[in-house]
């Protein structure tokens, strides 16, 4: 009785298959790594510059004192390109023991304007 041979392995045709699926598998994966480099770095940006935001409001609040009700700034060194505005101004309800605060920073961030803004009320 003849007995018929198994095959073995792969054939060139099957492997050469298999490398181009995977080439083109890492090949996209590779793509994507610019823009996540783009996205890491903005959120840094904003990362930054909420904290510069909060930080500022939060010097205001534990001063414990109303804040003039034209507009403050600086440029703090963290965030380069950077302005930290703030401002206080009336209750929009109309009262008077009440002040709104804002903080805004503004940024540049490849050849774009950026900004975040946070706020709270003051009591006295």
């Amino acid at each position: 009785m003849r007995r018929e041979r198994q095959p073995h392995g792969f054939s060139i045709i099957e492997v050469l298959i298999a490398l181009t699926v995977l080439t083109v598998g890492v090949l996209g994966v590779i793509g994507t790594f610019p823009a996540m480099l783009d996205l890491n770095a903005t959120s840094w940006g904003s990362a930054q510059a909420t904290t510069l935001g909060l930080q500022k409001l939060e010097d205001i609040v534990s001063a414990g004192t109303f804040i003039p009700t034209v507009s403050t700034q600086d440029a703090p060194a963290t965030l380069p390109s950077c302005t930290r505005t703030w401002i206080g101004s009336a209750d929009p309800s109309g009262n008077a023991n009440i002040q709104f605060v804002t903080v805004t920073v503004q940024w540049k961030e490849k050849g774009r304007n950026r900004s975040v803004a946070v706020s709270t009320y003051l009591s006295r």
